[in-house]
């Protein structure tokens, strides 16, 4: 016999990619803030440490975006047109991060 997951549990694994998202965003958009505002403090989560690029910043965003989107896809949106979204942001993400590589 198979059992019925537990409410609390599926509710638990559909809130946690929502919340992860959104922290992440919210991590990139204060580092830009920070850049653009030329606050040290938000530019740098931890003290005396270095300070994030605003292209690592921006990763931040779209892989927050991207996580959001294909989390989303699979039940409230159309699946296809959000799935390549969600694919196209999580694309940006490598060529953001094989840039530096690049160089």
């Amino acid at each position: 016999m198979t059992e019925e997951p537990s409410t609390r549990i599926v509710l638990w694994t559909r809130k946690t990619p929502a919340i992860a998202s959104g922290m992440v965003i919210l991590m990139g958009t204060t580092v830009l803030v920070g850049w653009a505002l030329n606050l040290r403090i938000l530019t740098s989560f931890f003290p005396q440490q270095t300070s994030m690029r605003p292209n690592s910043a921006v990763a931040y965003i779209l892989a927050g975006f991207s996580l959001w989107i294909l989390q989303e896809a699979n039940g409230y949106r159309p699946a296809r047109l959000w799935r390549s979204v969600g694919q196209t942001s999580a694309v940006l993400v490598a060529a953001l991060g094989a840039l530096p590589l690049s160089e």
